[in-house]
């Protein structure tokens, strides 16, 4: 934690990061550009680049694959081409005979080494002849993959092949070939029938050139492996339909267009990139597999080569941009250098206006902004000087003013409360005359309540007022409810001339208001011209405010007294009439007495006059009273000595809550007795109510009156009479 200034700053939340230099910042800008441009520039090369030698590798890959498909078509349709002349010779005219046919079928077996049998069947599905080179005559499974499908198609002229079967004895893959044999009539003479070993197919595909390492294989359209240069493999006959480019080829075998190039797990079990293209006949499908890293080792070469050159021109550029930043930065650096020895204090330094043109104008902003701040540093530390002796003048004021405020916030009376905060002003601010004036009743004058210089206390006697709104700046002040200051009141035209003040040069009157009006004016003078300013408005007006508040609150006060004090006087009036009252009304006995063994009764003189015991010696009379007047007395006397001032205590305070119970007595007996002329007077009424005409009113009224107020009372009642009611007391 570090404090500055007075502030504390946290700089393990808030860390100063070191500032970079212009230089560094201007290399860091223009390697950063020449980065991304050479990325960007290069990357698109990249992309651009790998999207031909992909299409490329593809095409190469397609080209291959159908160059081997048209191989193995060309394999089967030459096969299909020596089966068709021999046919053409089995179904001559000229050749009847078994033993001829046998003869053309041995020449055929010894001329062409890939067939291992042949045999001929005539229009009825006959087997007339048969010659085989495993066997004397063609072996069983031979004849038993000659069907019925085989001689349909053949009838039809169509040649035919069967799906690839493998020999029991050494797994070999062999395949049925069957031709139509025809007379020149073109007549359906019989079916040639061959089996073909396709191991004499193998030199074939192996001669076929797929890069460097890869290779090609040929599959049937169950998947299974015909033709590939591990022996192994295709002589057991593997099933590989899990392959992609086989797989497309065994789920849609009415395919017959190439599906391009994929990369996936070849038949050698590393990754390769492959394509297949089908064979027309039969449904067989040529695949040609190379290994991914020779197919994209011309890619690779090539990225790699292309990202080298990007490294060399990012490291070129960068040097080029070193040299332009370092050029460009040191004028600045320089105009950096000269900024921070002036801020050390060496303001007779210039900046050399060198560089490029923008420099060279800053470096001239620079040394006059340097002319600028010399001359006001100059003057600042009279500025500061001056602006803190105004603080503290403001300051001490304010805390005058607060003083103020609490000296009269302890004084209860009004008169005392003006006097006393006039006095302070004057003697805290050493002003010349300070005066409070006070709004009469009807808000016309303002009027001078207080003040302690000699003029004020002359201008107080003299019963001095100002009309409101028309006398000076106290009546507009007290008109307008808002402050106001004659800086000079020779030449302010509100300013009211006072003889008893003829030194005043300055004036500054401050409403005395509360949130509803205005009801005075705290008028302050100064033998100063221009001795306030807008400050001490504010500040004056808080000390104003504060005494309208002492004001107003000791006028409630001296309200709530003076209602205090009329309400008791009440009080007291009405408990006195009270008992008067209930003392005339009651029995002939006032009081009672005891002397430690009887208990008698005070009884009222014959002339009902009550009079007042006087203490004889010995004795002692305590009154009994009830809000400061007295009801009652008792009296104590004593036999032997002295009654002892402990004991007059214990009855006085027995006399305080006498008086209580008494008065609440009186006033439940009051209560009481007002509650049964209510009721009476309601009993009254309603039975008069009962009554329509007039005589029965009367009558009733007389009778009721009569009953309640006795048998000693005479009760009168006459209409249109004289007025007179003649009431005969007869006690």
């Amino acid at each position: 934690m570090d404090t500055i200034n007075g502030k504390t700053m946290d700089l393990k939340t808030n860390p100063v990061r070191p500032a970079r230099s212009l230089s560094a910042t201007l290399i860091l800008v223009f390697l950063i550009l020449s980065i991304v441009i050479l990325l960007a520039s290069g990357g698109l090369q990249l992309f651009f680049f790998n999207q031909n030698q992909q299409e490329a590798v593809s095409n190469q890959q397609q080209l291959i694959a159908q160059g081997a498909a048209n191989s193995v078509s060309s394999f089967i349709e030459e096969k299909f081409t020596i089966l068709s002349t021999g046919a053409s010779w089995m179904g001559g005219p000229t050749v009847t005979l078994s033993s001829a046919q046998t003869q053309i079928l041995e020449g055929l077996l010894a001329t062409q080494s890939e067939f291992r049998q042949f045999a001929f069947y005539d229009s009825h599905d006959s087997n007339i002849a048969q010659v085989s080179r495993i066997s004397s005559i063609a072996s069983g499974a031979f004849i038993s993959h000659v069907t019925n499908g085989m001689f349909a198609q053949t009838k039809k002229g169509q040649n035919y092949i069967s799906p690839v079967y493998f020999d029991t004895t050494n797994n070999e893959p062999l395949v049925l070939m069957a031709v139509p044999a025809e007379n020149v009539m073109g007549n359906y003479q019989g079916s040639l029938v061959a089996e073909l070993n396709l191991i004499s197919m193998w030199n074939l595909v192996n001669q076929l050139k797929v890069g460097n390492t890869g290779y090609a294989y040929v599959v049937d359209n169950q998947g299974t492996l015909i033709a590939f240069k591990n022996t192994n493999l295709a002589l057991k006959g593997e099933n590989i339909g899990n392959i992609q480019p086989v797989h497309e080829f065994v789920t849609n075998t009415a395919s017959h267009h190439p599906m391009g190039t994929h990369i996936y797990t070849g038949l050698n079990g590393e990754r390769v990139i492959g394509a297949y293209v089908p064979v027309n006949t039969p449904h067989w499908a040529v695949v040609v597999e190379l290994p991914w890293r020779e197919a994209y080792q011309p890619i690779l070469q090539g990225i790699a080569i292309s990202i080298g050159i990007i490294l060399l021109m990012a490291v070129l550029a960068s040097l080029i941009g070193i040299l332009i930043a370092r050029r460009l930065a040191v004028p600045l650096v320089d105009l950096t250098k000269t900024a921070i020895r002036i801020a050390s204090g060496e303001m007779q330094l210039q900046a050399s206006p060198s560089g490029v043109q923008e420099v060279a104008s800053l470096a001239k902003a620079f040394n006059s902004m340097t002319a600028q701040l010399s001359e006001l540093i100059t003057n600042l530390e009279q500025r500061v000087a001056d602006r803190t002796k105004e603080v503290e003048r403001q300051a001490l004021r304010l805390r005058t003013a607060a003083e103020i405020a609490r000296d009269i916030a302890s004084v209860s009376s009004l008169d005392e409360l003006l006097v006393r905060a006039s006095e302070l002003i004057v003697d805290r601010f050493k002003f010349y005359h300070a005066g409070i004036f006070i709004l009469d009743d009807k808000k016309e004058y303002a009027v001078l309540r207080a003040s302690p210089s000699e003029a004020g206390k002359q201008l107080i006697a003299n019963s001095h007022r100002l009309r409101v709104g028309e006398q000076g700046i106290v009546g507009t002040v007290a008109a307008r409810g808002d402050a106001r200051i004659a800086l000079d009141v020779g030449v302010d035209a509100v300013y009211f001339n006072n003889p008893f003040l003829p030194t005043t040069r300055s004036e500054m009157a401050l409403p005395l208001k509360t949130s509803h009006e205005v009801f005075g004016v705290l008028d302050i003078q100064s033998d100063q011209p221009r001795a306030f300013d807008q400050a001490d408005i504010e500040i004056f007006q808080i000390m104003a405010d504060q005494l309208a508040i002492a004001i107003e609150r000791t006028r409630l006060l001296q309200q709530v007294e003076s209602q205090l004090i009329e309400i008791e006087r009440s009080y007291q009036e009405s408990a006195k009439r009270s008992w008067q009252t209930f003392a005339n009304n009651s029995t002939r006995v006032t009081g009672y007495k005891f002397d430690g063994m009887q208990l008698r009764s005070i009884i009222r003189p014959a002339d009902g006059s009550i009079d007042a015991q006087t203490p004889s010696q010995g004795s002692q009379a305590i009154p009994i009273r009830l809000r400061g007047q007295t009801i009652g007395f008792v009296n104590l006397r004593s036999r032997a000595e002295a009654i002892s001032n402990e004991t007059i205590i214990i009855v006085e305070q027995i006399a305080d809550r006498l008086a209580t119970a008494l008065e609440n007595a009186r006033l439940t007996e009051e209560t009481r007795r007002r509650a049964q002329r209510e009721r009476a007077i309601a009993e009254v009424s309603t039975k008069i109510s009962a009554y329509s005409d007039t005589d029965s009113i009367i009558r009733s009224a007389v009778e009721e009156l009569g009953r309640r107020l006795g048998s000693t009372t005479v009760v009168t009642l006459e209409l249109g009479g004289n007025g007179q009611e003649e009431n005969h007391d007869q006690s």
